[in-house]
Formats: C-alpha cells, sequence, structure tokens
C-alpha cells in the first residue's frame, strides 16, 4: 500500500510539471523580457519606451520590432533583442549619442539630428555648447554641423554660429578677443596662438585706449588674418 501511494504521488507530480511547462512555454514572450536602457536616456523617455515596449512586443518579428521602436523614437541608435532562455528575452536600447548642445534647449546627435535636451538625462555640463541663429530645421545646417569639428576651440571659445560662412569664437576669459571663421576652415592651435599674441601686443601698444574694445581675427581669407577694432 505504502509503494501504491508513492507511485501516485510521483505520477501526480509528473502530471503537474508537464502541465506547468506547456504552461510556460505558452506564455507569450512579450510577458517575459528584461529590459536594458542607456543609462543617458531621461527618466520620462525610459518610461514611455518601456510602456510602448509592453504594448508592442508581442507577435513582432525582431525586425519588425526595430523599425516600429525607432520610428516611434528616433533617438533609438540601435535595438538588440537576446533570447536567454526559450521564454525569456533580453531587449537592449542604445541612443544616439550627443555632440554638441545647441542653444540652451536642443542636442545635436553625432547622427546629425536634433533632440531636445529632455530627452537626456545627463546635465551637459562637459558637453561643447554652440549658440546657433540659423534654423535649426534646415538640412544643410544639420549637414554643416555634422562636419564641423570644435575639439580644439571648445575649451577656450564660446562659440556662435551666425551662418556656416561666419562662426564667432569669443574667448571665454579674455570676453574682448574675438575670432571670425567658416564652417569649413578650421584653424588649428598654432593659428590660435598666433591671433592670440597678436590681440596681447595690440593691447600693449595703446593700453588705455585699447582697454573695452573688441579686438576681432577674421580668418576666413586664405592665407591672411584680418585684425579690426569696434
Amino acid at each position: 500500500m505504502h509503494f501504491v501511494k508513492k507511485v501516485f504521488v510521483v505520477f501526480a507530480f509528473l502530471i503537474i510539471f508537464f502541465k506547468a511547462k506547456s504552461f510556460y512555454s505558452n506564455i507569450q514572450v512579450s510577458k517575459k523580457y528584461f529590459l536594458v536602457l542607456d543609462n543617458q536616456l531621461s527618466e520620462s523617455l525610459a518610461t514611455s519606451i518601456s510602456e510602448f515596449i509592453n504594448q508592442n512586443l508581442a507577435g513582432l518579428t525582431p525586425k519588425e520590432f526595430n523599425q516600429r521602436l525607432q520610428e516611434k523614437f528616433p533617438i533609438i541608435k540601435s535595438v538588440v533583442i537576446r533570447r536567454t532562455n526559450p521564454d525569456f528575452l533580453t531587449v537592449i536600447i542604445q541612443i544616439h549619442e550627443p555632440v554638441y548642445q545647441i542653444n540652451d534647449d536642443k542636442i545635436f546627435s553625432h547622427n546629425g539630428k536634433i533632440f531636445s535636451k529632455e530627452d537626456y538625462h545627463d546635465n551637459f555640463s562637459g558637453l561643447e555648447a554652440i549658440r546657433v541663429r540659423e534654423n535649426l530645421e534646415k538640412s544643410e545646417l544639420l549637414n554643416e554641423l555634422k562636419k564641423f569639428d570644435s575639439k580644439d576651440l571648445v575649451q577656450d571659445f564660446v562659440i556662435e554660429w551666425l551662418n556656416k560662412n561666419k562662426i564667432i569664437l569669443t574667448n571665454k576669459i579674455e570676453p574682448n578677443f574675438f575670432i571670425i571663421i567658416k564652417h569649413n576652415k578650421i584653424p588649428d592651435q598654432k593659428t590660435i596662438q598666433l591671433c592670440h599674441k597678436l590681440y596681447q601686443e595690440h593691447l600693449q601698444a595703446k593700453p588705455k585706449i585699447k582697454k573695452n574694445r573688441n579686438i576681432v581675427f577674421d580668418l576666413r581669407f586664405a592665407e591672411q588674418i584680418i585684425l579690426s577694432e569696434n
């Protein structure tokens, strides 16, 4: 009798096990996933993305899911879906990296698109800032900004983009020292140091007269440095 009870218990356990296994194998994969979000995302946008995934992952192929997610959230650079086990997915989302802070509320990303600063979690204290007066929706401007290499300028200058042929650099320490450049004619450190040397010499020539005057170095012309005062 004791043996019969043991067989019955084992048999019952096997029935429950196979039913449970069948139940979990039929669960939609969208109900069991682990979401890994880029830490540069703002909390509000991360929540929106998570809610969108909950509502849209079921019944889609990875390609369809990627397309739908990136259409809804253009800030997303890539989506990687990995199957951790037969019933579990890991969804990894990476966003476009910021390159410049534009004015006070926009971010220019490495793919040449403009996003709201509110979409990012970072405060961008170390990010290059450019003041742009042109219409940010102009495709020409976005292409020009994408090619604009200002890594040698941002430490010492505030960059103000009036248009592609007139970019004003204002020295952060000496605000009366200006350089004007074009988007495709970026001065190297040697040229910048030469301008600064000329600026100091110009001040020393008549210090009382020059003290509150703006001294501008125009580098937009080939093999020339044009100095002016205003």
